[in-house]
């Protein structure tokens, strides 16, 4: 049912397109298309929304901020990665486990510099990773890491040497690697921290904005009549719909509409980073030159 506090000035669209751009190494990337649409208020309906805001529960913007920061990590991870790439899963046996979550961190921190080492004594730049620490309350601590695919997994697995390590070749669906992000960030009985190598990951694009593709007589009747698959993918040519989601807040009367579409993007030979390429033959030198 609508509820007649439905109000706004207009409807405003925000869309954003993702997908790995930097250092592509794959024939075709998968592009994720997200779109938000919502109402815009004036100044007398912003200043009522606010008053009803400040009555919100800490707890519903508690979890309001951490679905974005969950959405941002899965957002950014779709900008850096792909499946050139991997993930590594790194775990500590009993005589290497760590007493506290600084000790799992300076560990993690001296295996870094031991990848990044044995990258520059090839010519490699440093990696790139997003990595998730857990520590459960049963005190086991272990990490989930996003990194770049420059240095082979067998080798990568070498690294570590205080628990378990496997490295796999990332694995994409229709949603990207949102299932796997979802897997690194689930809440733990315990504490999680985030840790992304600084200065070399891509940040996500900032979204366009459209303010007439859509009028409020279109978005109110959609709550209660929602557009089928195809008239969706006709407002976005080229993607294939995968998510769809329209709903009214019964609190604020608020509709927010956010669509997911999806297409693959052929790569231009000419247009893959050629620093890859360099880096190979760099790292086969190296080798040649220690073997003799």
């Amino acid at each position: 049912m609508i509820s007649k506090t439905v109000a706004g000035l207009f409807v405003r669209t925000k869309t954003r397109k993702l997908r790995k751009k930097k250092n592509v190494k794959v024939e075709q990337s998968l592009e994720i298309l997200k779109s938000s649409s919502y109402f815009i208020y004036d100044d007398k309906q912003k200043s009522k929304s606010r008053k009803q805001k400040k009555k919100q529960a800490k707890k519903e913007q508690k979890d309001w901020n951490e679905k974005n920061a969950k959405e941002y990590f899965v957002d950014k991870a779709h900008c850096n990665f792909d499946t050139s790439d991997y993930v590594w899963h790194i775990t500590f046996d009993e005589e290497h486990r760590p007493e506290t979550l600084e000790d799992a961190e300076r560990m993690f921190k001296n295996l870094i510099k031991k990848v990044n080492r044995w990258r520059k004594a090839r010519e490699i730049v440093r990696a790139k990773y997003m990595a998730v620490i857990e520590y459960g309350e049963s005190g086991k601590i272990h990490w989930h890491i996003l990194i770049d695919g420059e240095v082979h997994r067998d080798i990568l697995e070498t690294f570590w040497d205080k628990g378990t390590s496997n490295v796999d070749r990332l694995q994409q669906d229709e949603e990207g690697i949102r299932k796997l992000c979802k897997y690194m960030l689930k809440d733990p009985k315990g504490k999680k921290r985030y840790k992304p190598s600084r200065g070399n990951l891509v940040e996500p694009p900032a979204p366009t904005i459209n303010d007439n593709k859509f009028s409020r007589r279109e978005m109110i009747k959609m709550v209660t009549k929602q557009p089928t698959k195809e008239e969706i993918e006709a407002w976005y040519p080229g993607y294939i719909l995968t998510k769809f989601d329209i709903k009214q807040d019964e609190v604020y009367g608020g509709i927010y509409m956010n669509i997911e579409m999806r297409r693959y993007v052929k790569n231009n030979i000419k247009d893959i980073d050629k620093n890859t390429n360099r880096q190979k033959k760099s790292s086969r030198k190296s080798n040649k030159k220690k073997e003799k």
